[in-house]
C-alpha cells in the first residue's frame, strides 16, 4: 500500500512550481495556547490533505518506516490532537507550521489551510526544523 494513498479527498493538489507550496492557510483551527479542554467546538475530522513535492520526495527516504507512518497518519486523520502524536506549533522561521511525531526520530511538518484541511510539508528527524 503506498502511503500517499491516505489521501481523504480526490482533489488533492500539487503545485507545479517545483517548490511544493500548497494553498496558503486561513487560520490555524485552535490557539496552541489554549488546552483541549477549554475549546468548546470539538475539532473536526481532517477531510483534505495536500501533499508537497518536497513531502513525497522525503517520504521515499523512509520506506522501511512505512507502517508506523500510514499508522500515525491515520491516526491525525482522525483525530490531529490525539496526545500520542504530540502535536505542537513550531516558532522562529518555522512560525505558522505545526508539527507531529511518528516516532522519537521521525517528524511531520504540516499547516492548516483550514479547520478540516491540511498540507503535509516535510518528514523527516530533527534535522528539517533547521
Amino acid at each position: 500500500m503506498d502511503i500517499l494513498s491516505f489521501r481523504r479527498s480526490e482533489t488533492t493538489e500539487e503545485s507545479d512550481d517545483g517548490v511544493g507550496k500548497i494553498p496558503r492557510r486561513l487560520k490555524t483551527p485552535r490557539d496552541d495556547k489554549q488546552h483541549r479542554s477549554n475549546n468548546n467546538q470539538a475539532m473536526a475530522k481532517i477531510t483534505q490533505v495536500y501533499y508537497s513535492s518536497h513531502f513525497k520526495n522525503s517520504l521515499s527516504k523512509y520506506h522501511s518506516y512505512q507502517p508506523i507512518i500510514q499508522k500515525k497518519l491515520a491516526l491525525f486523520l482522525k483525530d490531529p490532537l490525539t496526545p500520542s502524536l504530540r502535536t505542537h506549533k513550531l516558532t522562529g522561521k518555522l512560525d505558522g507550521y505545526y508539527s507531529f511525531s511518528i516516532n522519537y526520530q521521525l517528524r511531520i511538518i504540516f499547516e492548516w489551510i483550514d479547520h478540516q484541511t491540511v498540507g503535509l510539508i516535510d518528514i523527516g528527524t530533527h534535522t528539517i526544523y533547521r
